[in-house]
Order: structure tokens, then sequence, then C-alpha cells
């Protein structure tokens, strides 16, 4: 049987204590939030810096059913997402997506990318693997805008690259 994947929205900035909770309440589940790192310039240094995805959203992968009353009872969880049709495993796209967070540990790392002509490859990292839209490159900041998608939401992040020569 595949792996049941459900998203929980829950108070944003207490990502990290809703997966511990997750994970003592139900010892057979992976939660996680993802989290994307940037480079940025400080002090002119370039730092990279670990920062949240999606603020207030963290994925539990189960083998097993996970008990909905229970989950949401949890201190910080508002509620697990469902869809209209009241399915709260993910599908689609939102569970291509999950799949994508867990396959790279949570975090968005930094990604390798070349320059042809007018056109930007993603050659390693991360964001290789990821179908999305890149819509925008600021080549002095090292880094690219892209939308990334879950369910109805839309959000554009601004994620580094690694520039190859």
């Amino acid at each position: 049987m595949e792996r049941e994947v459900i998203c929980v929205f829950c108070i944003s900035g207490q990502e990290k204590n809703t997966v511990e909770a997750i994970e003592r309440e139900f010892p057979h589940a992976r939660a996680m939030f993802a989290t994307f790192e940037r480079d940025e310039r400080k002090n002119g240094e370039w730092v990279r810096r670990r920062l949240p995805l999606l603020n207030g959203y963290v994925f539990v992968y189960s083998d097993d059913l996970v008990d909905m009353l229970r989950l949401s009872r949890l201190i910080g969880v508002y509620r697990p997402l469902k869809y209209e049709d009241g399915a709260y495993s993910l599908r689609g796209a939102d569970l291509d997506f999950a799949r994508w967070i867990y396959e790279n540990e949570g975090n968005i790392g930094v990604s390798q990318a070349i320059k042809i002509g007018n056109r930007i490859e993603v050659v390693g990292g991360p964001l290789a693997a990821y179908k999305g839209v890149i819509k925008d490159v600021n080549n002095q900041r090292r880094s690219a805008l892209v939308t990334i998608e879950v369910g109805e939401m839309k959000k554009d992040v601004w994620l580094s690259f690694e520039w190859l020569t």
C-alpha cells in the first residue's frame, strides 16, 4: 500500500514543535516542515540562511492511517487540510510536491545552474527535479524567483543558485 501523506495547518512559527508533537503521538509517522536555503550578502560576505518555505504547514508521512481526530487535538494544530470531497490524503500535484519535500529531507538546498545564452538550465540540486515555474532570475543575488504551488496556494520564493561556468 502506498504511504499516506497529509498536510496539517498549524501555528505559524511553531512548525518544529508541531513536528515533534506529531511524531510523539504517532510513532509510525514522520512529520516535517519545508525549509529552503538562501544565500544573502551580509557585511560583504555571502551567508547561507535556512528559512521556512511554507509558514504554518507540516507534512505527515505514514505507512498507516492517521487518526484525524487525535491529530486535530494536538497543541499547535489548527486542522488537517482536506479536499472538498472530504479526503485528507494528498493527491496529484500536492502529493508530488510533498514527495519532493520528503526526498529532500524537508530542506530545499541550493541548486546548481548554468546559463546557456539567455536561458537558465538547472543541472543539479533540488530544483533539477522540480516541475515548477522560474519566473525571474537575479544574477547579482545568485537567485531565482520560483512559484511554489500546494493545493490552491501559490507562493513566490527567491531560491539561491550556485552558478556554474
